[in-house]
């Protein structure tokens, strides 16, 4: 059997040179028939075993790049004219490496063949890992005063963007395509906003950070104090307050420590200082202070008369009336005249010829000046 070995004979010596089929040949070597000698045959097995290839290849693994790679890299055979072909499912092989560009990870078969030789196969594992996710932001921090908002906007993000916030009292964050929006919250400080470039099929997960810096809003205040001359009236303490922003809550205070929500007022004749707070959430708490003052007003009497005359020795009277204070007199000249007050009748009493003025007065009191 010529396929699985040949024979040829140099002189005494024979050379078996193996086929390409595997098996037993039966080698027959023959001494020709001769003037003395018959024919004769001796038989030599010749067992053909097929030869061995060497096969090694290096799988790929990297990390995403965007690019297609050979699946496999240094495919060596021995001998090295043997076939090379590959499969991906282990039973459809054809000569056309395959490659692998997105992560991900399967085995690739690749067979060697040459006739005479054993068909050698190997499996090798290719993969592809993610890569780093990510992302740039234009701006990694910001200060806002209540109630102000502020943005930035996030550039080479690999995946779905998300946003948070470590304290929504400070800031909070939301996210509308590409654009980061801040929101300042009721409470000073300082809040990290963490942005996230979601894990997509050929990237990792990716956070990158921006420091909120939130300050309190600013409320204006004013306030117009009474100031009047007693009337006998009661009067709110504070005339006018104007603030902004407008539904800020007021709060009176005429020691500086209590405060209530209900104007104070003043009637009398009286000076003190009301403290006025306004607040809000996310505002910084405004106070001023304020003297409130009552005058006292003009003291008031009328007399029944003002002038009379009187025989010697005898007195006269007239009446005090719509006095503010209680009433004394006096005489400019007891030696004329001289008077006394009983509720509110004055008596003079003539002592000698000539004349006297006689003054009445109001006395000055808490609201009244003297008259």
């Amino acid at each position: 059997n010529n396929n699985i070995a040949t024979a040829s004979v140099s002189g005494n010596t024979v050379t078996v040179k193996s086929g390409t089929t595997a098996g037993k040949a039966t080698i027959t070597v023959t001494s020709a028939e001769a003037s003395n000698y018959n024919e004769k045959s001796a038989t030599y097995t010749a067992t053909v075993n097929n030869g061995t290839i060497s096969l090694s290849a290096t799988p790929y693994n990297g990390t995403y790049d965007g690019k297609a790679h050979n699946a496999l890299t240094n495919v060596s055979a021995n001998p090295g004219d043997a076939k090379i072909e590959y499969s991906i499912n282990g039973r459809t092989y054809n000569t056309t490496m395959p490659t692998i560009t997105n992560v991900s990870s399967f085995t690739v078969t690749i067979k060697a063949s040459k006739v005479g030789y054993k068909t050698q196969t190997r499996t090798e594992t290719v993969k592809v890992s993610r890569a780093e996710g990510k992302l740039k932001l234009s701006a990694t921090s910001g200060t806002i005063t209540y109630p102000s908002n502020t943005t930035f906007t996030v550039s080479g993000n690999t995946g779905t963007l998300s946003v948070s916030s470590n304290n929504n009292n400070i800031a909070t964050a939301s996210v509308s395509g590409n654009t980061v929006t801040v929101k300042s919250g009721t409470t000073a400080g300082k809040a990290t906003i963490t942005v996230t470039s979601a894990e997509a099929s050929n990237y990792n997960e990716k956070s990158a950070t921006y420091t909120a810096t939130v300050n309190n809003g600013t409320i204006s205040l004013s306030a117009t104090p009474y100031t009047g001359t007693y009337d006998g009236k009661a009067h709110n303490a504070i005339t006018k307050v104007t603030v902004t922003p407008s539904d800020a809550k007021i709060e009176y205070s005429t020691d500086g420590t209590n405060y209530s929500t209900t104007m104070p007022t003043i009637t009398n004749t009286s000076s003190f200082t009301v403290t006025v707070r306004a607040s809000k959430a996310g505002y910084k708490t405004q106070s001023t202070t304020q003297t409130v003052k009552v005058n006292k007003a003009a003291g008031t009497l009328t007399l029944s008369a003002t002038s009379g005359t009187i025989n010697y020795p005898n007195s006269t009277t007239f009446t005090v009336s719509g006095n503010t204070g209680s009433i004394t007199a006096s005489s400019s000249n007891t030696k004329v005249a001289t008077v006394t007050v009983s509720g509110n009748t004055v008596t003079v009493k003539s002592v000698g010829v000539g004349s006297a003025t006689i003054t009445v007065k109001s006395a000055s009191n808490t609201n009244y000046n003297e008259k």
